[in-house]
This record gives C-alpha cells, structure tokens and sequence, in this order.
C-alpha cells in the first residue's frame, strides 16, 4: 500500500462502521470497527487516541447488541491505552459510556470514578452538553448506592440535555418554522 492508503482505510473502516450500525447492521459494525482496530495496530498506532475512540465505538455497538461482557472489555482496553499514554484527554465519551454499562451490571461503585473524572473533564472545557449528559448517566449509580442527593441531579440535568439536543433554530438566525 502506498502512504496514506492504510490510514484511509482505517477512516473508510469506522464511517462503514457508524453508517452500518444507523442501519441497525450492529453486527457488521462490530466487525468493521474491529476490522479498524485491526489495521490501526498493524500500523502500530494501536495505542493512541484513535485508537480510544474506536473502542469507544466498538463497545457502544456490543453494548447495544446486548454483548456487554465483551463492551465493558472494550472499554476498558480504551481506557488503559489512555492511561498507559499518559493522558487525561479520553474525551468525553468513554468513561460515562463505560460507566453506564458498569451500572448495568451492578458495578455501581466501580463506575463512580470514571462519571467523575467524565464530569471533571466536561466542566474544565465548559462542555455543557457533556455535563448533563454525564450527570444523567451517572445518577443511577448513585441511586444504587444510596446517594440520594447525587443521585436526584438527574432531574435537573434532563432540560439542559434535551435543550442541547434539540436547539432552537432561531437561535443561529434562521428564521424558518
């Protein structure tokens, strides 16, 4: 292959991936995103951000089609190379992602520090979206552990998710209904 070309592949591998999973193909997304997992590690890049993000990727799809042994692997295996890379810059979906599925699984515990790291990370960059997000996500965690006043942020969080969601499009001119 010339220059290029493996990296290209590894785009072509993941936007076949996301594009395969809104079809609701979940499985033929596990196997492209696992297919660009591949290829970035034969290129030695298989402990990078990129590389965090499509197993950011692959564990969303396995946690949708109900695999979540397999998702919460993923997960993992995203953050340790974040870790084992020396960066807090995980971005904002892994952790509360893998957060979520640890709650699911009744690792309610083990799932609060990644929420709060996710937090942590989200209010430095005045990421608003993230924040509500990840206090949605997190709240349950706290409800299963009997934090009643962590665990009651999910109801006001809900509007601000919902807003950024769904934003008015008056609000960047447009004038349309």
């Amino acid at each position: 292959p010339r220059p290029g070309q493996r990296s290209l592949a590894v785009t072509a591998y993941s936007a076949l991936a996301d594009a395969r999973s809104l079809r609701g193909e979940l499985a033929l997304a596990v196997t492209e995103y696992q297919r660009a997992i591949d290829a970035l590690a034969a290129m030695g890049r298989g402990h990078t951000l990129q590389a965090v993000g499509l197993l950011n990727g692959l564990g969303l799809r396995l946690s949708r089609a109900g695999q979540t042994l397999r998702a919460a692997a993923a997960y993992a295996q995203g953050i340790a190379i974040a870790r084992e890379i020396a960066t807090t810059d995980v971005g904002p979906g892994i952790e509360p992602n893998y957060g979520k599925l640890l709650v699911d699984l009744g690792r309610a515990r083990e799932a609060m520090p990644l929420f709060e790291r996710a937090l942590a990370s989200a209010s430095e960059r005045g990421h608003v979206r993230a924040i509500a997000l990840t206090s949605l996500l997190a709240a349950p965690a706290w409800c299963a552990e009997g934090d009643l006043a962590r665990c009651s942020m999910r109801a006001p969080m809900k509007p601000a998710v919902e807003d950024q969601a769904h934003p008015d499009p008056r609000a960047d001119g447009d004038e349309r209904e």
